[in-house]
């Protein structure tokens, strides 16, 4: 077997001095410098079928030097990220209930993970292929986990059935069965308000232990969502519809954060079907603070061209709804103040909620002008965010004559240049012409 110079100065090549000569059929002894019988890495890819098998011994080293320099164990599976248990279960759970909603004509909408507040999709019940208008949210739960003491559970802290019972629609639990394959289901808006009602637990067994100190509302097992049993459970649902009447979407106003974002997103399911959901959320807008607000914008941005909205059937909104929600977003110069100054330190640019918000403002046909009223507004307030987050939007809408803008801007407000953050503005369009904002 030819042996070309070693690509690497030093590394040692072939039988050393000392070293024992091969067996017969090619097979080596491990030699004293511990490479596995004297086998190069050329001489495991161009030996024969023994040399090569020689190599699938636990090591094979190269020396540089004195020192190693590559070291493969064969027998050793590289380290691997191990799955965790329940994504199996929880994403097969999740697809059985699409599957049965989707096949009975209903519109099911996964809501995404950093909005997931204990509803896991919302469900637009239909009736002959078509919508009806009613709208309910579902929780789902999959695993042989939930099955505790002879019967299927949905574990229900203090938040959850707070949630529950205040939900401006009704929250249905799904439990799956993967081995059965069977879906079951219950009520937990009635169950919570039950609780909540300091019913007889005896009488009504609405919660149980969970197994672990804590409660559970218990999945009547009779309860089966099927093909077959789509109707009863529609027709429950209606119910339970009927039963919510007038509570609908007044967690917009609620003290509590988490029940607020859930309505904000109730809203928005709501708003896809009937417009007065999502004119709603416009009209709260102004009162609403930190991640409620951010999430806010986003939801009624979907009215909007916005750019970084990755678009699909399941939040797309119908022009004729949306129509109806643009014809409401003209604004107020106060309003557009509050709106201003309540974004976040950074937050007026793309990516941040300052997107969402330049894109409603800019559905008003007017908003250049209210813009100008609301730099005046500023100058009384003496706010410098508010007055330069608004004379960069001014400028910017302005494209070619933003400098004219600026200079016309500073003739009939002075009082800006007080401002740190208008100076370094109009500074940058003297300099550029132009400042682009996003």
């Amino acid at each position: 077997m030819s042996r070309s110079a070693s690509p690497l100065p030093g590394t040692r090549r072939g039988r050393t001095a000392g070293e024992p000569r091969p067996r017969a059929g090619g097979r080596r002894e491990p030699s004293p410098t511990g490479r596995m019988g004297g086998a190069t890495p050329a001489e495991c890819r161009q030996g024969s079928p023994e040399v090569r098998q020689s190599c699938l011994k636990p090591t094979c080293r190269v020396y540089l030097g004195a020192l190693p320099l590559i070291m493969t164990s064969h027998d050793t599976p590289p380290a691997r990220k191990k799955l965790l248990p329940h994504r199996r279960t929880t994403a097969a759970a999740m697809n059985a209930v699409q599957t049965i909603f989707e096949e009975a004509g209903c519109v099911f909408q996964r809501v995404a993970q950093e909005n997931d507040l204990g509803k896991d999709a919302y469900v637009d019940l239909s009736h002959n292929d078509y919508a009806t208008g009613e709208l309910l949210a579902v929780q789902v739960k999959g695993g042989r986990s939930y099955f505790r003491g002879g019967r299927w559970i949905i574990p229900a802290s203090k938040a959850d059935l707070s949630l529950w019972r205040d939900s401006s629609i009704p929250v249905f639990g799904i439990v799956h069965d993967p081995q059965a394959r069977i879906l079951r289901w219950v009520d937990l808006t009635h169950a919570a308000r039950l609780a909540s009602a300091q019913m007889p637990r005896d009488q009504f067994q609405v919660l149980v232990d969970d197994g672990y100190g804590g409660q559970a509302v218990v999945v009547p097992k009779e309860q089966v969502l099927t093909s077959a049993s789509m109707e009863a459970f529609v027709t429950a649902a209606q119910r339970a519809l009927r039963r919510h009447g007038g509570q609908a979407l007044l967690n917009l106003v609620d003290r509590d954060e988490r029940s607020t974002l859930a309505a904000i997103w109730e809203a928005f399911a709501l708003g896809r079907s009937d417009a007065r959901a999502l004119i709603l959320l416009r009209n709260v807008l102004p009162r609403l603070r930190g991640r409620a607000f951010e999430d806010a914008l986003w939801a009624l941005s979907h009215v909007t061209l916005n750019p970084d909205i990755w678009w699909s059937a399941k939040n797309w909104i119908p022009e004729g709804i949306k129509a109806q929600v643009l014809r409401e977003l003209a604004w107020l110069p106060d309003e557009i103040y509050v709106l201003v100054d309540t974004l976040g330190e950074g937050d007026w640019r793309r990516g941040t909620a300052g997107e969402p918000l330049y894109l409603l403002l800019a559905c008003d046909f007017d908003i250049d002008s209210k813009l100008m009223m609301t730099l005046e507004r500023a100058c009384t307030y003496h706010n410098g965010r508010v007055a330069g987050r608004v004379l960069g939007a001014l400028q910017y809408r302005a494209e070619d004559d933003a400098l004219a803008l600026v200079e016309d801007v500073i003739a009939a407000l002075p009082q800006l240049l007080d401002f740190p953050y208008v100076v370094d503005i109009v500074a940058a369009v003297r300099e550029h012409g132009w400042l682009d904002i996003a």
